[in-house]
């Protein structure tokens, strides 16, 4: 048995002590355009992950995305639990460009939903 000595500090740690990721801060509440897809400049195609065409998965998924004022991607999330797939439609998101939302005679952040279709390649017939 090996005894090991604990220590532990209370209270709140020094602001040195703290590391992390740097995470941007959306200063206002992004708008819903529902029209976003519509929007989009340059929507990159994702990368079909090997491991779904071995398995041949396919299908449909959406991300949701928040776009800033200049039509950058700043979040992707999917609800869509596809295997492999959702990973691979989230990295193309971020990808994409869009046109920026304008409201009120400015640039808004704006957030909306884009959907990828993974299509499986047709086997070689023998």
């Amino acid at each position: 048995m090996v005894e090991e000595p604990i220590s532990i500090t209370l209270g709140e740690p020094a602001p040195p002590d703290i590391s992390g990721p740097s995470y941007q801060t959306i200063e206002q509440i992004p708008t819903f355009n529902k029209e976003l897809a519509s929007k989009v400049i340059s929507k990159p195609d994702p990368v079909y992950p090997p491991e779904a065409k071995a398995r041949r998965i396919s299908g449909w998924v959406s991300v949701s995305v928040i776009v800033d004022e200049t039509g950058r991607v700043l979040s992707a999330v999917s609800s869509t639990p596809i295997p492999f797939l959702t990973e691979a439609a989230i990295e193309a998101a971020y990808q994409a460009w869009f046109s920026p939302t304008i409201a009120d005679g400015r640039s808004m952040v704006a957030r909306g939903v884009i959907s990828y279709q993974f299509v499986l390649p047709q086997m070689p017939k023998p």
